[in-house]
């Protein structure tokens, strides 16, 4: 959506404006849809990590675990998130635990 209110929607070769209500509704619903699917992938993800112990190692540690699902398409974020800062920050807010 343009800060205009349009909405356009990327067809093969083309960027078309949104016209049809139908349209609109369907790409809502298929958004929404999309939103709750990686939601869940996401979460049982992080489930299987936190329980599955043979992953964790030693039974008496603290457990953090961080998913993502993509709604769409399925890049590889794992280098953008899992970056040196990243780590250094999760050892200093868990120092002490």
């Amino acid at each position: 959506m343009t800060k205009d209110g349009l909405i356009y929607v990327r067809v093969v070769g083309e960027t078309m404006k949104v016209k049809d209500p139908r349209l609109l509704a369907e790409l809502v619903a298929r958004g929404v849809s999309a939103r709750l699917d990686a939601e869940k992938k996401a979460t049982e993800t992080a489930r299987q990590i936190v329980y599955n112990l043979s992953l964790i190692g030693d039974n008496n540690c603290a457990r953090f675990a961080l998913a993502l699902a993509p709604i769409a398409a399925e890049p590889d974020y794992s280098g953008r998130i899992f970056t040196p800062d990243f780590k250094q920050s999760i050892l200093e807010a868990t120092e002490g635990l």
